[in-house]
C-alpha cells in the first residue's frame, strides 16, 4: 500500500510541476562542419608536378610519385639526324690558288750571252790590248793557233815590250760574225807612235770564251 501511494504521489507531483521547471532533455551535439580554407589533395590518382622550369610533358603518376624538375627537360624521343651543311666560302681564293699552282716553274738557267756578239768582241779587244802591256804571257794564253803559228810566246813577250801604250778606236763588230776591225795606235817607249787599221779574227773556246786567232795590219 505504501509503495502504491508513493508512486501515485510522485506522478501527481510530476504533473503539477511547471513546464519551465522541467529538466531539459539533453540534445546530441554534432561537431561543427569545417569548410576547407586551402587547396586539398585528393587521394585518387592525380598528376602532381612541381615545376621550377619549363617541362615538356606530364604523365599519370601513382599517388606516391612526385616529379621535381630543376631545369629544362629534353625529350627522349629519337631525333632525326641533321644533314651537314656545305661550306659556302668564296671561290676566289680557290681560283687564285689554282692559278698559282698552274704557273709553270722553270729552273732553267738563263741562256748565256753569245760570245760572238758585237758587245762581247768590243770588250775583249779593249781588255786584251791592255793586258799585252801588263801581263803579256797571260795575253798570249788568250790567242789561237793561227797567231801562235806565226810567233812564239817569247817573241810575243819581246814584241810588246817595245811599246809603252796601245790605243784602240773605231771598233767595228757585228753580232754573230767572228771578225772585227779597229784603228790601232802603237806608242813606243821613245814617244813615237804608229797608227793603222787592223783586222781581228776570233774563235770560240770549249768554255764559250773568245780567243784571238789572228791580228793583221790592213
Amino acid at each position: 500500500m505504501a509503495r502504491t501511494v508513493s508512486m501515485a504521489r510522485m506522478v501527481s507531483m510530476a504533473r503539477t510541476v511547471p513546464r519551465d521547471r522541467r529538466v531539459p532533455r539533453a540534445r546530441r551535439v554534432l561537431p561543427a562542419r569545417t569548410e576547407p580554407t586551402g587547396p586539398t589533395v585528393s587521394t585518387a590518382r592525380t598528376a602532381l608536378t612541381v615545376l621550377t622550369g619549363p617541362t615538356v610533358s606530364t604523365a599519370l603518376m601513382e599517388p606516391t610519385a612526385l616529379t621535381v624538375s630543376t631545369g629544362p627537360t629534353v625529350s627522349t624521343a629519337l631525333m632525326e639526324p641533321t644533314e651537314p651543311t656545305e661550306s659556302t666560302e668564296p671561290e676566289a681564293s680557290e681560283s687564285a690558288a689554282e692559278t698559282t699552282s698552274e704557273q709553270p716553274v722553270t729552273d732553267e738557267a738563263p741562256a748565256p750571252a753569245d760570245p760572238l756578239s758585237a758587245a762581247n768582241i768590243t770588250a775583249f779587244l779593249q781588255d786584251y790590248h791592255r793586258q799585252v802591256l801588263t801581263d803579256p804571257r797571260a795575253a798570249y794564253a788568250r790567242t789561237g793557233p793561227t797567231l801562235r803559228a806565226n810567233i812564239s810566246e817569247d817573241n810575243y813577250v819581246g814584241y810588246w815590250s817595245d811599246f809603252s801604250d796601245v790605243r784602240l778606236s773605231d771598233i767595228q763588230a757585228v753580232d754573230g760574225r767572228n771578225t772585227a776591225t779597229a784603228v790601232m795606235e802603237l806608242v813606243y817607249a821613245s814617244g813615237t807612235s804608229e797608227t793603222g787599221p787592223h783586222e781581228f779574227t776570233f774563235i770560240v773556246g770549249d768554255g764559250g770564251q773568245l780567243i784571238l786567232d789572228s791580228d793583221f795590219a790592213v
